[in-house]
């Protein structure tokens, strides 16, 4: 489903009593949102970086712009930092403060090394969510088990643009994007074999 395709299923449904249908640019800000929102909180893409450590250095940035960090956000953006192996393959604790030699995460894109790995590189899982749709011809990026949940977000979105009154309907559509996001984990549709991810061959980052 594209951009176009969405926004004409959203005026004739979610969006239809609002003026906001008529303002293309408005609703697919709410469809960027609702698809960023479904990338947080659900596992949709999942992508790696490699680190060529270097004596000396004990932070990297999963930015595109670090040389001694290997990584392609050509197509989406970092949203936080999941799993690290270290040179021989082996997971490192990760945000672990009783770990000295742990790795840490003060950002979501920034990684901690205290004790740098003097040679070799380092494996780093991270989660993923896609660049900003700005295209009416743009494909939504999300599995289709997640299109009910996405139109439920771009309708209390849309809602509440009009009213912020918790009593509105704005809250109902809320109340519904949860009750969507439930029925997917409940009925086990966010399983990694329906969803866009990349993983380590050699070990998991499941």
């Amino acid at each position: 489903m594209n951009v176009t395709e969405a926004i004409v299923m959203l005026i004739e449904a979610e969006l239809k009593q609002l003026s906001v249908k008529d303002d293309q640019f408005a609703v697919m800000g709410y469809l960027n949102m609702g698809v960023l929102e479904l990338h947080k909180r659900f596992p949709i893409w999942k992508e790696t970086a490699t680190i060529t450590m270097v004596e000396g250095t004990t932070r990297y940035k999963l930015d595109g712009i670090d040389a001694n960090v290997t990584i392609d956000l050509s197509d989406h953006d970092v949203l936080f930092i999941e799993e690290v192996l270290d040179d021989e393959d082996e997971p490192m604790s990760l945000n672990d403060d009783k770990d000295s030699l742990g790795a840490m995460t003060p950002k979501p894109h920034i990684l901690d090394i205290p004790v740098p790995v003097l040679t070799g590189d380092i494996k780093v899982g991270y989660r993923a969510s896609p660049k900003f749709m700005t295209l009416e011809t743009d494909i939504i990026p999300i599995p289709p088990q997640f299109y009910e949940a996405l139109f439920n977000y771009v309708g209390y979105r849309g809602h509440g643009s009009v009213k912020g009154d918790i009593k509105s309907e704005n809250n109902t559509h809320y109340m519904r994007f949860e009750k969507s996001c439930n029925l997917i984990d409940m009925k086990g549709l966010r399983s990694p074999d329906s969803l866009h991810s990349h993983k380590f061959i050699d070990r998991g980052f499941v």
